[in-house]
């Protein structure tokens, strides 16, 4: 819960933009998902950000480690 002028932060991994990783990425998930406590490694996590009523401020997409990330912040829309 955030207060009205409250700001969300998120670091998380999301689904690559490469195809052939982000085809790899759905195909493990269901198992993955189980195994590691509901994680989805082919979520697009900025698009849920989104539909649950937050304005993204600012993004910032990368790659570390083979996975890819987005960092940023995000408001309450109401």
């Amino acid at each position: 819960m955030l207060r009205p002028d409250g700001e969300l932060r998120f670091y998380e991994h999301v689904r690559s933009t490469n195809p052939l990783t982000a085809a790899a990425e759905s195909l493990v998930t269901p198992l993955w998902s189980q195994i590691y406590g509901g994680c989805h490694p082919d979520r697009d996590t900025v698009a849920a950000i989104e539909t649950a009523g937050f304005m993204i401020d600012h993004v910032s997409r990368f790659s570390s480690h083979g996975a890819s990330h987005v960092l940023g912040v995000a408001r309450n829309t109401t």
